[in-house]
Formats: C-alpha cells, structure tokens, sequence
C-alpha cells in the first residue's frame, strides 16, 4: 500500500503546478486593443432627462345637454377637425320642443294682431262716443239756457206753463243723453285699457316664445357635440346607448401640435438650459427613433425632495399615435464647439483615482492624465488639456484591467 502522505505530497504538486501556470497566463498573455488617434471635431453638450408625455391642450369635451347617446362616430387615435362631430345624441324630444316653440308663437303673434285690431276698433268707438259726448253737451246746453228763459217769460205769465215744461222736458232728455255718452266714452276707454295689458302680455308671450325657440334650437344644437380645435381624440368617455347628464365628459381631446415631453432634470445641470434649446426625445416604447423638440417651457419652482425641476420639450412637428403618460428621455443640447475629442470608451482611470488615457509608446502602455470637458451623446468627450493630438491612444474593451507599462498588441488602428 502507498503511504497516505504520499497522496497528500501528491495533490500540493498538483496545486503548484496549477497555479504556476495561472500565473504564466496572467503575466505573459498579451492583450490585444485598438489604438486610435485624437480628432478634432465638433461637440455638442446635452443635459439628459425623464419624463412622460403630455399636451399643452387637453380639453374634456363635455355634453352641454342630458340625453341618451345615439351615436359616436369616432374612435380613439382618430384625428379630428375643429367642429367636427364627437357625438349625437338623440334629439327627438328637443326638436318635438322646438316645434312645440314655433306654434305657441304663431298663438301669441295671432293673439297680438287680435288685441291691436280690437285696440284700434275702440279707438274708433271712443272717437264717436267722444263726438256724441260733445253735441249732446251742445244740446243739452242749449235746452238749459232755453229752459231758463222760458221760465222768466212763464213767470211773467207770457207763456203758458205747458210750453215750459216741454222746454224743460227737452232738457232732461238733452241732460240723459249728455251723461248716457259720457258713460259709453269712460266704459270705452276702461275696456282700451284691459286691451293694452293684454296687449303687453300677448308681446310678452311672444317674447318668451322666442326664447323657447332658441333655447329649443340650442338644446338641438348641442344635440350634436363637436369637436373644439384640429386634434386626436385620446379618450372616450361615453358609447352609444348610454344616457348622460349636462356637464359629462364625453371625449378627450388633445390639440394638434400641442404635445409635448414634461421632463425632471436636476436643479443643478439647469444653469444653460433656457426656452428655445433644441432637444431630443426617445420615447420608450421606440428607442430607435428620435424626434426632435424644443424647451417650450420651465417650472421656476423646484422639487424640494428631489431636487429637480420641470422642463416641458414640445415637439416640432406633429407626432402621430402617441401616448399622454408615456415614458420617454430628453437630451438638451445647452451648448457646442469644435475641439479635441476622444472616445469616452478610451477614459481610463489610474489607481490613485486620476482621469485619463493609456497612449502606446512601442508596445508599452503610458498613462497620461486628461482634463476633459464636454462630453457629446455621440460618445465622443472633449480633451481641454493633457494631448497634443497624434498620440496613439489605446482602447480596450476592459478598460479597468490595462496596466501603465504593461505590453500590448494592436489589433486595430482607427475608429
């Protein structure tokens, strides 16, 4: 039998020799990296953030009439006109009103015409009841006087006392017809006065006739609920069958050109962006699209927790089927130059911490420590000091695990 120290003796050379041979792959594989060389080329800066879909316009179209919803023509996502028609509800009751308005004011303007005839007949009536009142006052007037003279020639026993008392008989009659016409003149003018309040109230009747045709005509208008500007409906709040009040919503509906990207940016990148910068915008549910936008607008009132403000981007042109609260990114361009540029995948980082590049001297990697400054959405970052430009500057795809002085091979030359 072997010796049991023998087997452990065994397996520590193993060990060795396994590790021996880690560390020859360690020291002595070489790795292989792209050296490329620093451009000159124009940089643009940008400020990066979230946010969501909105609109400047949003309108909640609402029913200005109660009824049940006969139609609805148009469905979410349908692009619409201002005017257009969202909605119809059924107008059978308001137009039965509105017919209903139009007779009760043929009545009262039938009515009217009635009044101002009988108005002018009394008119008529009165100017000869008047002209009875006066001749009869002239007669009677006369027979008076007659009646008194008469009786100065009876009392002087001139006349026998039967011809006076005929004059004085014409008196009396005179006198009855005088206040029979004087009564028909004030009976005429109490019934012109009944006719003018009636007349008023008949023109009132007409007036209210009026107003019940135009609210009538209103409630059939509204019967059909319309569009408020060019835009999408986003939303439907009502379908066909169901039975709304006054004041319901029905549609929503976003103006056309009017959305945008609210987006929360720290308090502390906000000191260049201003109304008017061009951004960027990727929506989520499309990362490879761009669209491009505008700062239309900043809160001046930041976010006490998180320290961000609100930036709403509106887009330059109309976007078709997009989402209200859809998630989405911005890059605001706040700044541009031409200068030295450099992949920001080239940025290395020494052991003590300082920022730079490894550049190739032979087959030797050197250290060279960078002041950089903007950095472009490219992925390019400007170089403000520390190249010359021509340096042969090394790339690789692990970046943290180069080494100053450490032997390289190219693998490739240029971007």
């Amino acid at each position: 039998m072997i010796p049991i120290f023998k087997y452990a003796r065994l397996l520590i050379i193993v060990l060795i020799i396994a590790a021996a041979a880690v560390l020859f792959k360690a020291n002595f594989i070489v790795k292989k990296v792209d050296v490329i060389k620093a451009v000159s080329m124009p940089l643009k800066e940008t400020v990066f953030g979230v946010g969501y879909v909105g609109a400047e316009v949003i309108s909640d179209v609402a029913a200005q009439v109660s009824g049940k919803i006969e139609r609805t023509p148009l469905a979410e996502g349908a692009e619409v006109k201002s005017g257009e028609v969202l909605v119809i509800i059924d107008a059978a009751e308001f137009n039965n009103a509105l017919d209903s308005a139009k007779v009760n004011l043929q009545k009262a303007e039938a009515q009217l015409e009635s009044i101002k005839t009988n108005i002018s007949l009394i008119g008529e009536n009165m100017a000869i009841a008047r002209s009875n009142m006066e001749k009869s006052a002239a007669v009677m007037e006369f027979n008076r006087k007659e009646t008194a003279r008469y009786k100065s020639l009876l009392d002087s026993n001139q006349i026998a006392p039967k011809i006076y008392d005929e004059k004085q008989m014409a008196y009396t009659v005179s006198a009855g017809e005088n206040s029979n016409a004087s009564v028909a003149l004030k009976i005429l003018a109490i019934e012109k006065e009944k006719q003018a309040v009636s007349e008023k109230l008949a023109a009132s009747d007409i007036e209210n006739a009026k107003i019940s045709i135009k609210q009538a005509a209103l409630k059939c208008e509204y019967s059909s609920i319309r569009a408020p500007f060019d835009g999408v409906i986003v939303k439907r709040f009502a379908e066909e069958g169901m039975v709304i009040n006054s004041g319901s919503p029905v549609m929503r509906v976003v103006k056309k050109g009017s959305y945008w990207v609210s987006s929360y940016i720290d308090i502390s990148q906000m000191q260049n962006i201003r109304a008017g910068l061009s951004a960027e915008i990727i929506l989520n549910r499309q990362p490879g699209a761009k669209y491009i936008g505008k700062v239309y607008r900043i809160e001046q009132e930041g976010d006490k927790i998180t320290e961000e403000l609100k930036v709403d981007i509106l887009f330059d042109s109309n976007i078709q089927n997009l989402y209200l609260d859809e998630k989405a990114e911005v890059h605001i361009e706040t700044s541009g130059r031409t200068a030295l540029a450099i992949p920001s995948s080239c940025v290395a980082a020494a052991a003590d911490g300082r920022k730079g590049v490894f550049t190739l001297e032979g087959s030797k990697t050197v250290f060279k420590k960078i002041e950089f400054g903007i950095m472009d959405r490219s992925g390019f970052i400007e170089v403000v000091n520390g190249l010359a430009g021509g340096e042969s500057i090394v790339r690789f795809d692990e970046m943290h695990k180069l080494r100053e002085n450490e032997t390289v091979a190219v693998k490739k030359e240029g971007l």
